[in-house]
């Protein structure tokens, strides 16, 4: 561990390229993060003296392909497919998925959060995995569908 370095990590992830091409780059990013978390270990256990060859801004350049490009729905397909829901708590869920810009694990959370007067959803609860817990970053006050939360209330 104390003779390995930058290059002999860079040839380790160029290797596991090479070898997995299906591999993303956030798959590949994930194996340095990994890395770089063993090497940060090693070096608060005093396993390893010297600097983490894998952390630094630069330091390894990951090569693996892009995820597939995401696609956005347009307006008329959005309409479309709240309209093609039958309930109105659906046509809700599906208007505040395609309009509030919430991540799925935030639509997974808890929905009693929702001011049905005002139309705001308050953000601080996620479930991700089948495990509910706090969101990333601090609660925050999203617009719901208002047109559809109408509809809810009476």
């Amino acid at each position: 561990m104390q003779e390995f370095r930058t290059v002999d990590g860079q040839r380790m992830l160029d290797s596991i390229t090479t070898d997995n091409p299906q591999l993303t780059h956030m798959t590949l990013t994930h194996i340095k993060s990994f890395l770089s978390s063993v090497f940060s270990y090693a070096r608060r256990t005093g396993v390893l003296n010297g600097v983490n060859p894998i952390q630094g801004r630069g330091a390894i350049v990951i090569k693996g392909k892009r995820s597939r490009p995401t696609y956005a729905y347009n307006l008329d397909e959005i309409e479309k497919a709240i309209e093609a829901v039958t309930s109105a708590r659906d046509r809700a869920i599906v208007a505040t998925a395609a309009f509030s810009g919430l991540a799925l694990s935030e639509m997974q959370g808890q929905w009693p959060d929702v001011d049905f007067e005002t139309a705001f959803i308050t953000v601080n609860r996620k479930v991700w995995r089948k495990h509910e817990g706090d969101t990333k970053t601090e609660a925050r006050q999203v617009l719901a569908a208002a047109r559809q939360l109408e509809s809810l209330c009476g």
